[in-house]
């Protein structure tokens, strides 16, 4: 059989409709499947016949799962693929988003290619660049990625790449540290408005990204040459090149900020930033700041909104994100 081949030839896929009856009846009601991946990078194995495959394989394993998982597919590209995403049988989206742009402009990027759907978007995979990256900048990226993919409209928390290098590291405490952020908070009830606000005067420069609604809002302040580094002016077709030069610029910029360390210092001077609420709805609001590198209890306090209302922040030393709650 021609690779090729692979979606198209009848035994083949009467061969995975039968894989597909065995794993729903072996794994179906396991409470820990929250979803089935038909493909991971489809396109790396054939172009042909992609999407009446998943519209015949989606249809055969609902048929027989039982708890009726949500079911989608990947593909090595970073295109929408309409022809397979626009099928009723995906429920949703994925897509890996390693950088390509800058963390969060490759983020949004994402998110922007695949919002016509109007189905979930997952970022499947994230951190450094796929060929990789040196250990400082694939774990300022592993750090950065929950709050960066906070600010933008996605369905869920982007999930890292590098698992065994988070865990040697420790770097999941960054992960614990986002789910104390996040817990109990319902995404899914009220529509999203996202903004951002930049500091011109800051050195380096400080960009704050937000998240609100009428009775929530998040912010999430952050140093842009860390997190969103432009790619090279010479684009490479050589990808290991690009990484290389990627980590080389965050290692410079970084100087002796260390994101491995546990305790890992101040990435910038003392910085008092001042921000604009004049967005949030008028009324009472309470407010907590949390430090995103550290285990430190947020610090917390009440706020009156009005037209034009400001806050000023303490003096900060790293990247810091803000819950804002409103008070009945």
């Amino acid at each position: 059989t021609n690779p090729e081949d692979l979606l198209t030839d009848p035994q083949l896929r009467t061969a995975h409709r039968n894989l597909l009856r065995y794993m729903a009846a072996r794994w179906g009601a396991d409470p820990a499947l929250a979803a089935w991946t038909l493909w991971i990078e489809v396109d790396g194995a054939t172009n042909r016949g992609v999407a009446d495959w998943h519209q015949e394989m989606t249809t055969e394993l609902r048929r027989h799962d039982s708890r009726a998982h949500p079911i989608s597919t990947e593909f090595r590209s970073a295109t929408d693929h309409p022809a397979t995403f626009g099928l009723p049988e995906i429920d949703f989206t994925q897509v890996a988003a390693y950088d390509a742009n800058g963390l969060i402009n490759t983020f949004q990027t994402r998110a922007a290619t695949f919002k016509n759907y109007y189905k979930p978007l997952l970022l499947e995979e994230y951190g450094g660049h796929s060929t990789g990256g040196t250990p400082h900048w694939l774990a300022q990226q592993i750090h950065d990625g929950p709050w960066a993919g906070l600010m933008v409209d996605i369905a869920a928390t982007p999930m890292p790449w590098w698992w065994s290098f988070i865990f040697s590291q420790n770097l999941d405490r960054h992960l614990a540290r986002f789910a104390a952020f996040i817990k109990d908070e319902d995404l899914s009830t009220t529509e999203w408005q996202f903004k951002t606000e930049t500091y011109p005067t800051a050195t380096p420069q400080l960009t704050t990204f937000w998240r609100s609604s009428t009775q929530t809002a998040y912010a999430w302040i952050c140093r842009q040459d860390l997190t969103n580094i432009p790619p090279p002016k010479r684009r490479h077709h050589n990808w290991w090149t690009y990484a290389r030069e990627i980590s080389s610029t965050y290692d410079q910029n970084r100087t002796s900020w260390d994101p491995l360390a546990t305790t890992p210092g101040p990435q910038f001077p003392a910085t008092t930033l001042t921000l604009n609420l004049a967005h949030l709805t008028p009324g009472n609001w309470h407010y907590q700041l949390w430090d995103t590198w550290t285990t430190t209890p947020p610090q917390a306090g009440n706020i009156t909104i009005s037209t034009n209302t400001t806050i000023t922040l303490p003096p900060l030393t790293r990247d810091t994100a803000i819950k804002f709650t409103k008070l009945h």
